[in-house]
């Protein structure tokens, strides 16, 4: 049954070789889609293959298994630091590609060199911002007709709703008059006799007229789709 060996000392398997070995086909570290991809060659078949590696999932532990479930030829591999220090199995992937490594299998050494990666927090973010704005895009486009339908009858109920609140408070005062200057101190003067909210008369009539405000311009998007359809 072969194994992975995960312990030991770099110097120990450079002991053992009879000299530092620098293979014609080196390990490569790339991106692809944002997940790094490490090519190297088989010891067995002598074939170069790729692995995908989860940076937040994978870890040397695992990434050495892989090796050797690829290549049952594989006795030996353990990962070192640049200057020689082992690294634990539980070491995640992510955080062994922020440096470059040695990769030992079956006691030869690898100089493995990282690529320096963009900041991910800020490519991340940048990308959702992306991603979001897309949606949103989409979204308009397919549902803002029947928004602005749901929209031109939601302003239709508020205006109703609005002209049923002012009507008790029209009865005996027009809004033409109350806008009158000369009208205006008398209006006033009565309203307070007669305890009329002028407050609350004015506030509706602005919701009223902010209202028909909308629904004008919701009506005249409609019906700037209908043309284009």
């Amino acid at each position: 049954v072969l194994r992975v060996k995960l312990c030991g000392n770099l110097k120990y398997y450079q002991a053992h070789l009879y000299g530092t070995v620098v293979p014609p086909d080196e390990i490569t570290v790339n991106y692809r889609h944002g997940l790094p991809l490490i090519t190297l060659t088989l010891p067995s078949r002598k074939e170069r293959c790729q692995f995908v590696v989860k940076p937040m999932l994978s870890t040397v532990g695992s990434f050495l298994q892989d090796l050797q479930n690829e290549d049952k030829g594989i006795k030996t591999a353990a990962v070192f630091t640049a200057d020689g220090c082992e690294i634990p199995a539980s070491t995640l992937m992510d955080i062994l590609l922020m440096n470059d490594f040695k990769l030992v299998i079956n006691k030869v050494a690898y100089d493995v060199q990282c690529p320096k990666k963009e900041d991910p927090s800020n490519k991340h973010a940048t990308e959702m911002e992306n991603m979001k704005s897309l949606v949103h895009r989409l979204f308009t486009i397919l549902h803002l007709e029947e928004f602005q339908k749901k929209r031109e009858q939601d302003l239709l109920d508020k205006i109703d709703h609005l002209k049923e609140q002012l009507h008790p408070l029209e009865q005996d005062y027009t809004y033409s008059a109350v806008k009158s200057r000369q009208f205006l101190q008398f209006f006033h003067k009565k309203s307070k006799q007669q305890h009329f909210d002028v407050e609350q008369y004015n506030r509706l009539k602005e919701d009223l007229a902010k209202a028909k405000e909308s629904l004008k311009r919701v009506r005249h998007s409609l019906y700037l789709r209908m043309q284009v359809e």
